[in-house]
């Protein structure tokens, strides 16, 4: 580590195997942190990671408070980290005891911290998400796809191909690891746009989504926008069955939305419209963070 003093660093990782969730969550904190008048830094424990984030990472560095957002536990870094500051942690999947947890959810087979937060109050929205004026759905059978930026069990193809064939204009979001040949089956009349610059206002524009279980599920709730949640993994599935159970989504499950014979009414996507999403979670992390450097502080 280097010697300048941070008040905050985030350590974040992503790739292929976990998606870029993570990475794109502790981003959007970064920036958001940068607003104040606190020393904030980031910081990718992967080569990969640090591409991801490109100029905005920086090498490890000395805080009084840290933030890990990784997908997979890391112990001895944490162990490491608490050599020179406080550990928060941000969905923390390790067993090291931290100063603090936050959880967006919490799942059965976590180690929860004696100290902790949990609720869909502590989601992440950008920026550009939060600019935007909300628009209605307007019954214009527009449906986005986004299925996360590895779409890890390569659905995203299947899915948009099963709602052009019952009668929805479809823009499907593509990652950067679709393969050429998942891409080639892919009906031609399906828009296909490649990690867009305007992914917020193209998903404004739409009347519903399908996404997975991660962070376009939050932002699109949000916006108000009805969700169909096809999760990649076990925990997207645990989040996004509770959210189904809390009246919040309209459907979940890959097997489930190929037997959809016919899109969804315009009453139905307008009942969805309102949501438990404030868009107040980083806010509301930064007063976790800051009680605790107060704590490092008093």
């Amino acid at each position: 580590m280097i010697s300048t003093e941070y008040d905050i660093a985030i350590i974040c990782d992503g790739d292929e195997k976990y998606g870029y969730g993570h990475i794109r969550r502790s981003q959007t904190l970064y920036q958001d942190f940068q607003q104040g008048k606190l020393k904030v830094a980031i910081h990718a424990l992967s080569e990969k990671g640090k591409g991801l984030l490109g100029e905005e990472t920086r090498e490890l560095v000395s805080a009084k408070v840290y933030l890990v957002d990784t997908p997979y536990p890391i112990d001895e870094i944490v162990t490491s980290l608490q050599l020179s500051g406080k550990v928060v942690g941000l969905d923390y999947r390790g067993t090291a005891e931290l100063s603090h947890g936050i959880y967006t959810f919490i799942h059965p087979e976590q180690h929860v911290q004696s100290t902790h937060s949990s609720g869909f109050e502590y989601c992440i929205i950008r920026q550009d998400f939060k600019r935007l004026d909300r628009q209605s759905v307007n019954g214009n059978k527009e449906v986005l796809v986004a299925i996360g930026g590895a779409d890890v069990n390569n659905q995203s193809v299947s899915i948009a191909n099963h709602l052009h064939t019952i009668g929805a204009k479809v823009s499907l979001v593509l990652g950067p690891l679709t393969s050429s040949e998942q891409q080639a089956q892919l009906n031609p009349e399906v828009k296909v746009v490649r990690n867009p610059a305007n992914f917020a206002q193209l998903l404004n524009q739409s009347d519903w989504v399908v996404c997975n279980g991660g962070g376009t599920l939050f932002e699109s709730r949000f916006l108000g926008k009805p969700c169909y949640v096809v999760p990649q993994t076990d925990a997207e599935q645990r989040v996004a069955k509770t959210l189904s159970e809390n009246g919040e989504i309209l459907g979940l499950g890959f097997e489930h939305l190929k037997s959809q014979t016919a899109l969804f009414d315009i009453e139905t996507l307008r009942s969805y419209q309102t949501s438990c999403i404030d868009g107040l979670g980083t806010s509301k992390i930064l007063q976790i963070l800051m009680e605790v450097l107060c704590q490092k502080n008093g």
